[in-house]
């Protein structure tokens, strides 16, 4: 929910009562977990790791979505370490696993981070298309997923210069600020600012980057 430190204390301690647990599916979930928290402090190579012996874990246990989760975040990791055509394999891979067992969040996840990565190797239109799917598959629940996809969708369409950007990058604004979630927030402030500028309103700009400062500092605090 965007509250990475708190992730990490749960995660560590997670990791302190390994020693005490027996079953194989609560060690890959765990391993899930820690994967995460180590993305989220700079350490991808010990990241991937835990979060392939989740994998191991997950296939021999026969446990086909597990399996599936664990790639989408060995893609998500692979990403952050910037390496997008491990990460564009990784997640297709996902998707191959969840084609034998459906998994409409899953799936939904998989492919925003999809649009993520081919945005990222400069294929925009794939990366909409990507996107378009994920978004037919999440439900109202799901904000934190809808609101990736809205700021991934309005970042694509600025670049490809649709009208349509602001307005997804507006809903994205909406639903990080409804769910707290402060530095998903602040970087949608930036994608909104960085598309002002490209149209020349640098008044707006301004505005709604000196709001992604005060989340920022917000969260400092």
């Amino acid at each position: 929910i965007g509250l990475p430190e708190s992730a990490r204390d749960a995660a560590y301690a997670a990791l302190r009562l390994a020693g005490q647990i027996e079953d194989p599916y609560e060690i890959a979930c765990m391993h899930l977990t820690l994967a995460r928290t180590l993305m989220y402090e700079g350490n991808f190579d010990y990241a991937l790791t835990s979060v392939r012996r989740a994998h191991e874990t997950c296939s021999a246990g026969g446990w086909p979505n597990k399996a599936a989760r664990a790639k989408i975040a060995e893609g998500i990791i692979l990403s952050k370490k910037r390496d997008y055509e491990l990460a564009r394999n990784q997640l297709f891979g996902a998707l191959e696993l969840l084609s034998q067992s459906p998994d409409r969040l899953d799936e939904a996840l998989a492919l925003n981070e999809l649009g993520r990565v081919m945005r990222q190797l400069d294929d925009l239109p794939d990366a909409v298309a990507h996107l378009e799917r994920a978004r037919s598959l999440l439900e109202q629940g799901d904000v934190l997923e809808q609101a990736f996809n809205e700021r991934e969708t309005g970042i694509c369409l600025s670049r490809l210069g649709h009208a349509e950007a602001e307005m997804h990058l507006r809903r994205a604004f909406d639903l990080y600020r409804a769910s707290g979630a402060s530095d998903d927030l602040a970087a949608t402030c930036k994608a909104l600012g960085d598309l002002y500028l490209s149209r020349g309103d640098t008044t707006e700009a301004i505005s709604i980057l000196q709001e992604g400062l005060e989340y920022i500092e917000f969260r400092s605090q």
